[in-house]
């Protein structure tokens, strides 16, 4: 194995839960909280990364990329390499799943996904780090104790190309994109980072351990790519024949409410038309 791509789901929880791995997380953490990274070393804990969320009436086990805890707050991470429609929906599912575990949870705790985005997609365009908390339709805030973060490293990315200074977060963050790329690059990039050159290191040590190749399937991630990518773009077509229908209902006068039940559309939608 030549290469590490830290974007794939694998490597990324491999890389990214690993002992020799702890300065660099204790970093990120530390930036994200804006606490003192000593305190951070002596109290975050690893939690298991098994959580059970309901689907159709059974019980699924999934696994998050990343979980960890610090005093009252739990911290989830998820490395997104590709998009797609359903994926803001599965990952609050994690979410619900955490805020309804009696293993984790209890109500004096705040609850963090943190989505690290390392797609190019026009379905999502990439935009800045940013936070939100979760709100229904009508704008009411469901729960201050969740919040999420999203951070998009392809913006980070230009940003860095174009010169701009990024801040620490972000770079730390953003050293996981560049790791898809040559080690002229990589150099250049973790280049007087004490942060950045020892995950480097730790990088260029995992790609030599033979345990690397019995854990990690490369073929297998791009299949799952692959078929994430088909999927979105089936999916993007069928969305562009409902519309298409709905105009030509629209142009034959029949009612609004015959044009949902047929497209699946919804009022609003249409009433953009």
């Amino acid at each position: 194995m030549e290469s590490l791509d830290l974007t794939y789901d694998t490597l990324f929880k491999i890389y990214f839960k690993s002992k020799e791995c702890f300065n660099y997380l204790i970093s990120i953490v530390s930036e994200l909280l804006k606490i003192d990274k000593e305190y951070v070393r002596e109290n975050l804990k690893i939690l298991d990364s098994e959580i059970i969320t309901e689907n159709a009436n059974k019980e699924k086990k999934k696994m998050t990329d990343c979980m960890i805890s610090i005093d009252n707050i739990i911290i989830v991470f998820e490395m997104n390499r590709n998009y797609y429609k359903k994926m803001k929906e599965n990952k609050l599912k994690y979410l619900c799943a955490i805020f309804a575990s009696k293993t984790y949870w209890d109500e004096e705790k705040n609850l963090i996904l943190f989505n690290i985005n390392a797609y190019k997609s026009k379905l999502d365009k990439p935009q800045k780090f940013s936070s939100y908390v979760l709100k229904n339709k009508n704008n009411d805030i469901y729960t201050q104790t969740i919040k999420v973060y999203e951070i998009y490293l392809e913006y980070e990315k230009k940003n860095y190309k174009e010169g701009k200074k990024i801040k620490k977060l972000e770079k730390y963050l953003l050293y996981l994109l560049i790791t898809r790329y040559e080690k002229k690059e990589i150099n250049e990039f973790i280049k007087g980072d004490e942060v950045l050159m020892e995950a480097e290191k730790i990088r260029d040590d995992l790609i030599k351990r033979e345990t690397i190749r019995f854990y990690y399937d490369q073929e297998l991630d791009e299949m799952i790519e692959k078929k994430s990518i088909r999927e979105d773009a089936l999916e993007e077509g069928m969305e562009k024949e409902k519309k298409n229908i709905a105009k030509n209902l629209i142009n034959l006068g029949m009612p609004i409410d015959t044009i949902i039940k047929a497209t699946g559309l919804s009022k609003k939608e249409i009433s953009k038309m």
